[in-house]
C-alpha cells in the first residue's frame, strides 16, 4: 500500500493511529482538512501529508439533546446532551468535533475562543 496517496484508506489508517492528518501544499502552502490530493486554490498536485498537532480553538458550538439513532445508542437525548463545536486547528483548517469532559447541560461552561485538544475515543 502507497501511504503517500491521498485516499481514505490512508486517512483512516493515520486516525487509527491517533494521528490527524491535513493536506498542505507544497506550491502554495495552504493546509486542507479533509486532505485531498489537489489543492483547490492553486490547482496543483502538489500535496504532501501534514500531522496536526490537535491544538485548536472553539469558534463555534452548540449543545445537541434531539440526537441521532448512534448518539441515543450512546446514552444521549434530551436528559443528557452533548457538545459539537468547530474548531480551528493551529495550523489553519476547521474540523468539526465532539467536546468531551465538559457539561453539555451547562453550556456557559463552554465558550467562542476556548482552546480545545484532540484526543482519540475508541469506539465500542
Amino acid at each position: 500500500m502507497d501511504d503517500t496517496a491521498f485516499t481514505l484508506a490512508n486517512y483512516k489508517q493515520y486516525i487509527s493511529s491517533r494521528k490527524l492528518m491535513a493536506s498542505k501544499c507544497e506550491n502554495c502552502s495552504n493546509v486542507f482538512l479533509p486532505p485531498r490530493p489537489v489543492c483547490p486554490q492553486c490547482h496543483r498536485r502538489n500535496m504532501v501529508w501534514l500531522e496536526l498537532s490537535g491544538k485548536g480553538t472553539v469558534v463555534g458550538f452548540t449543545s445537541i439533546t434531539i440526537v441521532p439513532t448512534p448518539m441515543a445508542a450512546k446514552g444521549y437525548g434530551r436528559d443528557n446532551p452533548y457538545l459539537t463545536a468547530v474548531v480551528q486547528t493551529e495550523e489553519g483548517p476547521g474540523i468539526t468535533a465532539l467536546l468531551d469532559g465538559i457539561d453539555a447541560s451547562d453550556p456557559a461552561a463552554t465558550s467562542v475562543g476556548m482552546a480545545v485538544v484532540a484526543d482519540f475515543k475508541e469506539e465500542t
